[in-house]
């Protein structure tokens, strides 16, 4: 569309025919004083200045100025003018000085971090960012010195920048989950064996008893914390409980095992829940304490109530070992598991 004074236009056409359509009308006059300066070059300027003297009647400028309007019309629908050369310059060389500036230190860091996750996430990132600096001088050749080889490869080459750095922010996400779901598994195949023991020795408990799936699914703490927490009252139950287990104890239980088919390893989880299922039970009937093992134990035996055993010197290792000891305290030789009646009676403190 267009308009001036004493006329109106409007062109159209179908896409089809057409990619892009702009007219203009203007008065046959001269332009305003220092309206050419702004919209023709100087070489532009030189050229109407010698068609000026082929036909001195036509205004040249006019006709100047309303093809560019037509051709800005027709331009700009389209994407309108590409930016300078001073732009691209100045937008590639900060991406690619500010991707080189990432790479070292992706790299630096992953070379010094003992964190698996970690060190791997920076080494995707920074694979992917040098992918992203290669794409960025791609178009810095191709700008400065019209080179065309590479530009098939720069789709492929910010592809792969992308999905580099898209995995290197997903590792340490893969990896929390993971590890929020192995302590979400601890805790549910501790509860059965912990809420057991808490419930003769309660004071232990750091915070209000909840049911299984609430501790899992709200849990008051972050999982890790809570199955470490877990870990810590189930083993303080198990030192209090120490007080209920008169010194032949683990020898029935020990007698009561020998019997079964069990590896070593399985058959201390099986006398220790035994020994922990007849302490809570008579902690729970009211039953004194018994003298403390230094004076029950006989002085020329090592001890045979496994909690007095060297701990595990990890937290892993510890949490397999109550885990098997969860396990245990369920089995059918724990629970078939009953002291004779005819035992010697242990001494009890007095008062």
């Amino acid at each position: 569309m267009t308009h001036c004074d004493g006329y109106r236009a409007a062109a159209v056409s179908r896409r089809l025919d057409v990619a892009a359509l702009g007219i203009d009308a203007e008065p046959h006059a001269p332009l305003p004083p220092g309206l050419l300066r702004r919209i023709a070059s100087p070489s532009e300027r030189g050229h109407l200045t010698a068609l000026r003297h082929t036909r001195p009647a036509l205004h040249w400028d006019r006709l100047f100025f309303s093809a560019k309007e037509s051709v800005y019309k027709a331009w700009f629908p389209a994407g309108g003018p590409s930016p300078s050369f001073s732009y691209w310059l100045t937008l590639i060389s900060t991406h690619v000085v500010a991707n080189s500036v990432c790479v070292i230190v992706c790299c630096w860091y992953g070379l010094r971090t003992n964190d698996r996750p970690l060190a791997t996430a920076l080494w995707l990132f920074a694979s992917g960012t040098a992918l992203a600096t290669l794409f960025w001088i791609g178009r810095l050749l191709r700008l400065m010195l019209d080179v065309s080889w590479g530009l098939p490869y720069l789709p492929l080459l910010i592809n792969l920048h992308a999905l580099l750095r898209a995995t290197a922010i997903l590792v340490p996400t893969a990896v929390t989950l993971a590890l929020t779901l192995a302590n979400a598994r601890t805790v549910w195949r501790l509860w059965p064996l912990w809420h057991e023991l808490v419930a003769a020795v309660p004071h232990v408990v750091l915070t209000r008893r909840r049911t299984r799936l609430l501790e899992l699914v709200w849990p008051p703490v972050p999982h890790r914390l809570l199955a470490y927490r877990k870990l810590i009252e189930i083993r303080d139950a198990m030192l209090e409980l120490d007080h209920y287990v008169p010194p032949e104890l683990p020898l029935l239980a020990r007698d009561h095992v020998r019997p079964l088919d069990l590896t070593p390893v399985q058959a201390d989880a099986v006398v220790l829940a035994c020994v922990m299922k007849e302490a809570h039970q008579a902690r729970l009937a009211g039953s004194p304490r018994c003298e403390s093992p230094a004076e029950s134990f006989d002085h020329g035996k090592p001890p045979l109530f496994p909690t007095r055993q060297e701990h595990a010197s990890t937290l892993t290792a510890e949490k397999t070992h109550l885990i098997g000891l969860a396990r245990a305290y369920t089995s059918a030789p724990v629970r078939s598991f009953v002291t004779s009646p005819h035992r010697r009676a242990p001494r009890h403190r007095e008062g």
